[in-house]
């Protein structure tokens, strides 16, 4: 099993939903970058997620980095799948919407 973290997201504005992700693999033993962060679609995370791989939303605070929640798959009122907060990992200020914006042009 993998592990990826996400640092920024890209939400559509008419959908409310992630549409891509800033993400790279962790080594969770060690808390490094296995991979740099890179910009992709957030259908590699809903794949990602399908297919066991954690996956969690991690924050900057100041000079340091905390950890979100664990992300887990979910649909919309209009069956889209999207990515969530796993159940019981809902904190203030942890959403999808409190992380940075991915910049697009």
């Amino acid at each position: 099993m993998t592990t990826y973290a996400i640092t920024a997201v890209e939400i559509d504005e008419r959908s409310d939903l992630v549409t891509k992700v800033k993400w790279g693999r962790v080594d969770t033993f060690n808390n490094t970058w296995i991979a740099e962060p890179e910009e992709v679609e957030v259908d590699q995370v809903l794949q990602a997620i399908g297919g066991g791989d954690d996956v969690y939303a991690i924050f900057a605070e100041g000079q340091h980095t905390v950890l979100g929640p664990r992300l887990d798959l979910a649909r919309d009122a209009a069956g889209r799948e999207t990515i969530v907060p796993a159940a019981g990992q809902i904190k203030p200020g942890r959403a999808m919407s409190d992380l940075p914006r991915i910049i697009t042009h």
